[in-house]
């Protein structure tokens, strides 16, 4: 079981992480996209500001920068270098706890079968979910998205 370096996503991780008698392994490139100028903004001011750079990336500009923060390729890496890790460490059907932005930018980002309404229509809340099956290197498909099977 994995959970990223922010402790609200290990506070999560711990029942399940009691109820399977797992540890929480850290994993750092699992945590929230970074805001950077952004950081302390009003939430009703994130689509305008933070999350500009982040639907950029959607639409294929991978290059949009949060100012003072990632683009979406860094972005990407990092996530995939995590993955990469915990494949490496032998889990086969690891449970990641992250955080709502990065689950769902990072999904729409890199499955073969996106539903890009998915982020106006059934946005990832606290304790939502995604399955994806594949692998950093050969690929991901979309299985679920909080709890319902991909089209």
């Amino acid at each position: 079981m994995f959970a990223s370096k922010m402790v609200r996503s290990q506070q999560t991780a711990q029942p399940t992480s009691t109820l399977r008698r797992l540890p929480i392994v850290v994993e750092p490139g699992f945590h929230e996209i970074e805001a950077g100028r952004w950081e302390g903004t009003p939430e009703k001011d994130s689509m305008r500001t933070y999350l500009a750079a982040p639907l950029q990336w959607l639409g294929g500009n991978l290059d949009a920068r949060i100012p003072g923060s990632i683009d979406g390729h860094e972005f990407v890496k990092r996530v995939n270098d995590s993955l990469r890790a915990v494949k490496n460490r032998g889990s086969k059907r690891p449970v990641i706890f992250s955080h709502g932005g990065t689950i769902m930018f990072w999904t729409l980002l890199t499955v073969s079968n996106p539903d890009m309404s998915k982020l106006q229509t059934d946005p990832i809340h606290n304790t939502g979910r995604v399955v994806v099956k594949g692998t950093p290197d050969k690929g991901w498909k979309l299985i679920e998205w909080d709890g319902k099977a991909a089209a």
